[in-house]
């Protein structure tokens, strides 16, 4: 179960690069479970990389009750597997035995994940959605104008992209 909590937060979170210096540190007291948020950002050991790194993240009602299963039995959310008084120390090690185990293949093997993807997918995902550039920015702690979120994170699939295509000789049929 703890594997796929984890799976589950790092798409939530909108994970990047940066994750294995603040995020992995995430201790319960930045979780409101009742409000269902995840407080980002500046804490008594890491400093954010921008104003805008500093968010509050809104969860699914099934990762914050998922969460609530895990139990609070350490200060971290993810604590560390020698010493549960620390929080995860190897982040790689740990994303590629959750997808193992999670199942999730491709060509027959357990699939490549990054924290790159995953943010790349949260973000397709929120655009496909129709959720508006400005708060996917927000989302991932982007400045509002930023143009990193769209050409690093932002991706169309091809099957988006076929769907978006117009039947004029439709329209014209309609028209008359």
């Amino acid at each position: 179960m703890a594997t796929t909590i984890f799976y589950e937060f790092l798409l939530a979170n909108k994970f990047g690069k940066d994750t294995k210096y603040c995020r992995m540190r995430l201790r319960w007291s930045q979780i409101d479970l009742a409000r269902q948020l995840i407080k980002i950002g500046l804490t008594d050991v890491d400093t954010p990389k921008t104003k805008h790194s500093n968010r509050e993240v809104f969860v699914c009602e099934g990762l914050a009750s998922d969460l609530v299963a895990l139990g609070q039995e350490y200060g971290y959310v993810f604590p560390g597997f020698k010493d549960p008084e620390k929080p995860m120390d190897n982040f790689r090690k740990a994303l590629k035995s959750a997808v193992i185990k999670s199942g999730v293949n491709r060509y027959g093997k357990p699939m490549r994940f990054t924290p790159k993807f995953g943010r790349k997918a949260f973000t397709s995902y929120q655009w496909i959605a129709g959720t508006p550039l400005e708060l996917i920015r927000q989302m991932i702690g982007h400045s509002p104008n930023s143009k990193v979120a769209v050409k690093n994170y932002l991706h169309m699939p091809s099957e988006s992209v076929r769907a978006a295509v117009l039947d004029l000789d439709a329209l014209a049929k309609k028209g008359k």
